[in-house]
């Protein structure tokens, strides 16, 4: 019966650690998820928006539906970085999600500033140009803000799914830990019995020879 409730605590202790190594690993993937969307749209809107100064080669329609594709691009972007956000995770994670939500913003409106645009860096008007390349200069700090960001979370995301294969490898070494464990108990009552079995045998043996002698 002892071995039977050894064996039952250590199952029950490994299913439970390793059922929240499962959880913790279901919403680091789910994080993962929206960063590769998230990263996606990062160069999707940068895509657009140098699109937008293809007007004479693509024509007018063709840099409207960039038009729509970059608010759709900008909204994809926001949502997916707030739903990561949403999930829970380390504190330095976490403070770095909420940080990238503010740049994001930053980003979209930078694009939407020089969208339609970039003609005007060559413009003969010397004004014009110079607050072409202003919004062009600060379209592409917000870029690199923003990836600098993005880089950084993928290297913590990556750090923790690092710590939760380690846990789940330590869960499982757990179980198997006292699984022996309870395994060497069950064996050192085993010979304490036998022992104590042995002993009435040779008490029962020796009464008996004595008995023959009397008699």
């Amino acid at each position: 019966l002892g071995l039977i409730v050894l064996l039952a605590g250590a199952a029950v202790v490994g299913s439970r650690q390793q059922s929240t190594a499962l959880d913790h690993s279901s919403s680091i993937a789910q994080m993962r998820s929206d960063l590769q969307t998230a990263d996606m749209m990062h160069d999707a809107i940068r895509a657009v928006v140098l699109g937008s100064g293809l007007e004479a080669q693509i024509g007018a329609e063709a840099v409207a539906t960039f038009r729509s594709e970059l608010d759709e691009n900008i909204a994809v972007f926001a949502e997916s970085i707030e739903h990561a956000a949403a999930i829970d995770s380390t504190p330095e994670i976490a403070d770095l999600l909420a940080e990238t939500q503010g740049k994001v913003q930053a980003y979209g409106d930078a694009s939407i500033k020089l969208f339609g645009n970039l003609d005007d860096l060559a413009s003969p008007d010397a004004d014009q140009a110079a607050a072409a390349q202003a919004l062009y200069d600060g379209w592409i700090a917000a870029f690199e803000d923003l990836k600098v960001n993005m880089e950084g979370l993928t290297e913590l995301i990556g750090a923790e799914v690092d710590t939760i294969v380690d846990e789940g490898n330590a869960a499982s070494s757990k179980s198997i830990v006292l699984i022996i464990a309870a395994l060497v108990v069950a064996g050192s009552v085993f010979l304490v019995v036998w022992r104590q079995v042995l002993g009435s045998i040779r008490q029962m043996v020796s009464m008996k020879a004595e008995s023959d002698r009397v008699s």
